[in-house]
């Protein structure tokens, strides 16, 4: 069987009124001055997107036809990509797109997407089995796309992807898919080797170029053809032949690569950050936090935000290789004469959420946590774009925006949590309803402030 991802209809696209379509790549970046990826995952929009990218930069450094924001992606790259498209079959007896031959441990395909339970993952409502359910050849696509992105420790001698536990990414995203290229073009002086071009194979101390770190999979993959007879797939529903299992192994990553990826957020001590597993108050691993503000402040404070625009961003997390958790936001951000103080607070403010968080209350029978309610409201509290611009704010005012916009959450919560018309009841809604976060200060900028 024949299958081109370039050439065939995989790509989930959305026209500017608003209906979605599946087309080719090659259709898809002839039209890229009009469409915008829409996948109903958010890891795919990462995943997809990049993979765009690092083609794109590809294209450009075999053409030398730059991108440009005016119009519509190069025809040269498209003709490129026409003439090297042998490198993008995902089936056939030659080269196949990301895959190597010879290998022999068996898998079920199912691994290769989060949200569908395998092993001995918990079905829930996901109802599949092992071998029996299996992937259309698009859906193994984004399968092979997620794996440079967000693969997960998968037991005894499989590591992470090249970046480590899967971190938070963030991207430029704008209103077409030639656009959003434009925002996040940067490419380097030396690319590197694309994954599509051959098996790579990292070495210790090795200094990783830009192509082979947006595409090194930290598994080597191979799919056996389709099975003929049409079935539903587990991951999108659509009727057509199958796979069913894959073969996977380990493709080993050295701790002491140099490696800096353009998409991942990044703490001021230059850490990835990632969205961590937090314990509830009776010690179960549930909450996650998405620490987005460390990444925003720093993109402030370095100037990054001059050219303003939309940034999404996108959250992952697992506990060992247990998916648990994919989340987005998308942040609009303006060029604001911020000050330094108020780019502290904002920088601090998941760990003034935890402070909240950890608080405990007290009634006369038991006491009662935070954290669960706490927790409930702050999907709703935590507008990305309005907080941002509460937080901030100048610092005087900060404190009543931000604990009014909890208030009257918080309000709502008291009254389930504490309904009793008494003194201890009253009082405990008060309580609940004062609990908001309080922006951090940094003491020792105030203390220089003061000795002026």
């Amino acid at each position: 069987m024949m299958y081109n991802l370039l050439e065939q209809p995989w790509l989930s696209v959305i026209y500017h009124n608003g209906v979605t379509a599946r087309i080719s790549l090659i259709e898809a970046l002839r039209n890229a001055h009009r469409l915008q990826i829409a996948y109903p995952n958010p890891m795919d929009r990462i995943a997809v997107l990049r993979f765009i990218l690092a083609l794109s930069y590809w294209c450009h450094a075999n053409t030398q036809v730059d991108i440009s924001i005016t119009e519509s992606l190069p025809t040269e790259w498209c003709s490129w990509l026409v003439e090297n498209q042998k490198y993008f079959d995902l089936f056939g007896t030659e080269t196949r797109f990301m895959q190597s031959m010879g290998l022999k441990r068996v898998r079920p395909v199912t691994d290769l997407i989060h949200e569908v339970p395998s092993s001995t993952n918990h079905w829930h409502f996901r109802h599949v089995t092992d071998y029996i359910d299996g992937l259309c050849p698009s859906c193994c696509i984004l399968g092979i796309l997620r794996l440079p992105v967000f693969t997960t420790i998968g037991g005894r001698g499989f590591g992470n992807g090249i970046n480590g536990c899967p971190p938070i990414y963030s991207v430029w995203w704008e209103s077409c898919l030639s656009s959003t290229l434009y925002a996040n073009w940067a490419p380097t002086e030396e690319l590197g080797i694309p994954a599509w071009l051959m098996e790579l194979d990292l070495r210790r101390n090795e200094e990783v170029m830009l192509l082979t770190g947006l595409t090194f999979a930290p598994r080597k993959l191979y799919l056996p053809d389709p099975n003929p007879t049409v079935k539903q797939c587990a991951n999108c529903g659509s009727n057509e032949a199958l796979v069913y299992y894959c073969h996977l192994e380990n493709n080993q990553i050295p701790d002491s690569v140099k490696w800096n990826d353009p998409h991942v957020m990044k703490s001021n001590k230059d850490f990835n950050i990632k969205s961590n597993i937090g314990p509830l108050a009776s010690e179960k691993k549930a909450f996650l936090t998405r620490d987005w503000y460390r990444h925003m402040a720093l993109l402030m404070q370095n100037g990054s935000t001059i050219k303003s625009g939309n940034r999404l961003v996108v959250g992952f997390t697992s506990d060992q290789n247990n998916y648990l958790d994919v989340w987005e936001l998308t942040i609009k951000l303006d060029e604001l004469d911020t000050e330094e103080l108020d780019l502290y607070a904002l920088e601090r403010w998941q760990d003034s959420i935890n402070d909240t968080l950890k608080k405990k209350y007290n009634d006369r029978r038991n006491k009662c946590y935070a954290f669960p309610f706490v927790h409930d409201i702050i999907t709703y509290a935590e507008d990305s774009t309005s907080q941002i611009r509460r937080l901030l704010r100048p610092t005087m005012n900060k404190s009543n925006e931000v604990r009014g916009h909890y208030k009257k959450h918080l309000r709502t919560v008291g009254q389930s949590i504490t309904a009793k018309h008494t003194v201890a009841g009253i009082l405990g809604r008060m309580e609940i309803s004062s609990s908001s976060p309080i922006p951090k200060k940094d003491k020792q900028k105030t203390v220089g402030q003061e000795n002026q």
